[in-house]
């Protein structure tokens, strides 16, 4: 996993990331904290770019992915971030020599492979729970879990919009493509669990339209771009995230944005990626799953009340069902009110004024609470059994109008004094990228 940070105001932007980045092995999973996540994305103009989640981009790493498009794009300037962010974007989509359709149909395997294997780890992971203190599941339970679970993934991929482009060449590819890794899932679930052949059929359906469709596959490349264009005299922000894209249909999710020195925008603002629960605290003083878990002890108080009524002596059925009607009533107005206050409570005592100051931060305060709150989440690692999946240095860097990109704190795999033709060739120049 990652933790990152940015925070904006009108003056500037300061980014930040660790260097943890996790390994699946043979033997089980390994932690490296060397892994650069934050970049240049321009050699010349103050425009930065952050990577989170998946270290590749259709299997080639997210480092070499940017600095060949930083080579490529040279001296050019764009007016507007957003053109920098849609460039960038664009360059994933459509390049053919760092992503080759050979690439791009490995990646459809590979994410293919995924949400089988996802698939298969929820069937086992339900027969376990349901089947935790004694006894084993029948055939027909182990069939009836397995199905159940292909059907909720086919119905989530199927009930999802379309994606653009030319849908129905990209289905027929799909199914050539996916046709071997289909059927050897399917007989592997036959095998295991019994499915019958329209399962196997939905197994089918489930490889090509996950490609055609918005729903989310779950292995995907997070990209964060912020600084300013030629034109722009205040910093922005803008971030998506990147899943798939296989003759010309491109699957990604446009993600936060932020402008400032707008009229109608904010004057400050802070955006974490990837690990946000320890930033949600700080700034907000609860995390979202604080909310959540008071959400559903709500919900199943009202609920256990309502259990009780058939209990209730001296209640015939239309009573009981006016006291249902009333609990119901009461639950949702109790839970209405308790959010609106304690988003009232949230932004008065703690994200108003921390965003007021935000607001009048220097540069360099801005950087010192970048790579505080991303520290933050990774000393909450390190202080719990999990695996500290955040850590190792924290590259930081603060973008400006006047200054540019400026590291902070940057971290090399090298001393920088024994290698003087790094510094030469960094700067060597390279002709502008063409449309």
């Amino acid at each position: 996993m990652t933790a990152e940070i940015a925070i904006l105001n009108n003056q500037a932007v300061a980014l930040a990331a660790d260097s943890a980045v996790t390994a699946d092995g043979p033997l089980g999973q390994k932690i490296f904290n060397t892994v650069n996540k934050l970049f240049t994305l321009s050699k010349h103009e103050p425009v930065g770019i952050m990577v989170y989640s998946s270290a590749e981009i259709i299997g080639v790493p997210v480092e070499t992915v940017v600095k060949v498009y930083r080579e490529r794009l040279g001296k050019r300037a764009f007016l507007t971030l957003d053109e920098y962010a849609s460039r960038f974007r664009e360059f994933l989509c459509e390049d053919k020599d760092v992503f080759p359709d050979e690439a791009r149909a490995a990646h459809c395997r590979q994410l293919f492979h995924a949400v089988i294997d996802l698939i298969w780890r929820l069937t086992l992971g339900e027969l376990a729970h349901n089947y935790q203190d004694w006894g084993r599941p029948t055939a027909d339970e182990a069939k009836a879990a397995a199905e159940s679970q292909i059907e909720k993934c086919h119905d989530r991929f199927t009930s999802s919009p379309e994606l653009a482009g030319e849908l129905e060449a990209a289905r027929g590819a799909l199914r050539g493509l996916l046709a071997e890794g289909i059927d050897k899932a399917a007989s592997a679930f036959e095998g295991r669990f019994g499915i019958d052949e329209q399962h196997r059929d939905l197994i089918a359906e489930i490889g090509v339209e996950m490609f055609v469709r918005e729903a989310q596959i779950g292995v995907d490349t997070g990209v964060v771009v912020s600084g300013f264009g030629a034109e722009e005299i205040f910093p922005r922000l803008r971030s998506f995230e990147f899943e798939s894209s296989f003759m010309g249909v491109h699957k990604f999710r446009k993600g936060n944005e932020a402008d400032m020195g707008s009229t109608t925008g904010p004057s400050a603002y802070v955006a974490p990626f990837a690990q946000r629960e320890m930033v949600e605290t700080f700034m907000e003083g609860r995390s979202s799953q604080f909310d959540e878990s008071l959400g559903r002890f709500m919900h199943d108080f009202f609920q256990a009340r309502i259990g009780e009524l058939g209990a209730v002596s001296g209640l015939d059925t239309e009573g009981r069902a006016a006291m249902t009607k009333f609990f119901e009533e009461m639950r949702n107005r109790i839970s209405d009110e308790v959010v609106q206050k304690l988003a009232g409570w949230t932004q008065e005592r703690h994200v108003g004024p921390i965003m007021s100051t935000i607001m009048a931060m220097p540069k360099e305060e801005l950087a010192l609470m970048a790579e505080a709150l991303v520290n933050l989440t990774a000393i909450k690692l390190h202080s719990s059994p999990s695996a500290e999946t955040v850590g190792g240095p924290i590259d930081v860097a603060v973008i400006s109008k006047g200054d540019g990109f400026v590291w902070i704190k940057r971290k090399h795999y090298f001393e920088p004094a024994l290698n003087p033709n790094f510094i030469h060739n960094y700067f060597r120049g390279g002709e502008p990228c063409e449309d």
